[in-house]
């Protein structure tokens, strides 16, 4: 007997067949007629042959449990908390042993939040980088894009809050900031959250073996670069240069937000500093306490922001993921 092979079909795909009549056997010539009476007799008993998709909600749940099964045997996120907490530990004993920085100084939270930002955004290609043949093979089939958006963006959110807490509670036990953990570590977390959406955007807006390139590019510019308190007292003097900075520098708000919260435990005194730190701290004072921009404090404003920030790129993001390469069916 010849080998017949099948290939199984997708989950969300259901296919009822009807029982087709019988084919007369007759010539070529008569072929069409016969055909067109098989479908009038389809039509005529009520059975048609077509495809039932379970709706958001069925698939969100199938492509959840598969994604759930992938997380589970992903083995490249041990690499990533080894480096996160190679570089918790670099930056705690430089900062508190080496260098010795004021506990109310900005500039180490800077490069903190910048090392979080560049590692999480790198991590975070492989969500919608990866396999890309296969979603265009699935979404022809009829998979909901939106499920599937939202399915891989959730199960990401784990590793986000894994990797983030490896990240500031061993930082934090080293370095021992004198400020509540829960608040000192949320602008963490929510740089994790800016950045894993520009490495979604990213990944779905250039090729893969690009994606690591364009990602730390953009955010040495974004964090390092407008992040800098001597380059924000020049951006920050209102206009659209202010607008554009605050926009996109995510460490405009975050290094913001925990500026304010050494502000508020801390109380430092610039009378009992030498001359050195007397300039930064009127530097970072300036620059990190300026804007209120909607009269609910520092630290809401820049949570707020941050939030407007993540959601707006994930927005964008999923229109990448529903209208780019929708002629690409593999």
């Amino acid at each position: 007997l010849p080998c017949v092979s099948t290939v199984p079909r997708p989950p969300w795909t259901r296919v009822s067949r009807p029982t087709l009549l019988p084919v007369h056997e007759g010539s070529a010539d008569n072929s069409d007629d016969s055909e067109d009476g098989e479908q009038e007799a389809l039509h005529a008993r009520g059975q048609t042959l077509s495809r039932k998709t379970p709706g958001f909600l069925m698939q969100m749940k199938i492509l959840m449990t598969r994604r759930l099964v992938q997380w589970w045997r992903m083995t490249e996120r041990l690499v990533f908390i080894i480096a996160l907490i190679f570089a918790a530990t670099f930056f705690g004993v430089l900062d508190r042993y080496i260098v010795v920085q004021p506990l109310w100084d900005a500039n180490p939270v800077l490069y903190l939040h910048t090392a979080l930002a560049l590692l999480m955004g790198i991590f975070c290609l492989h969500i919608f980088g990866d396999a890309q043949p296969l979603f265009w093979r699935e979404r022809a089939r009829g998979m909901n894009v939106p499920a599937f958006y939202l399915s891989r963006v959730t199960i990401n959110m784990v590793d986000l809050v894994i990797q983030t807490f490896f990240f500031t509670a061993i930082y934090y036990v080293i370095r021992q900031p004198r400020v509540p953990y829960s608040t000192w570590a949320l602008p963490f977390l929510l740089v994790s959250l800016v950045a894993s959406a520009w490495g979604t955007l990213v990944s779905l807006a250039v090729q893969p073996v690009k994606g690591a390139f364009f990602v730390t590019l953009l955010i040495f510019i974004i964090c390092a670069l407008l992040g800098q308190p001597a380059m924000l007292v020049v951006m920050l003097q209102g206009g659209q240069v202010e607008v554009i900075a605050s926009s996109l520098s995510l460490t405009r708000w975050s290094v913001a937000m925990n500026f304010c919260t050494s502000m508020t435990m801390l109380h430092p005194n610039p009378m009992r500093m030498g001359t050195k730190d007397q300039a930064v701290f009127g530097l970072e004072k300036d620059v990190y306490l300026k804007r209120d921009w909607w009269g609910i404090g520092i630290w809401e404003t820049g949570l707020c922001a941050m939030l407007v920030m993540s959601t707006v790129i994930r927005v964008i993001a999923f229109g990448l993921l529903v209208y780019r390469n929708r002629d690409k069916n593999v």
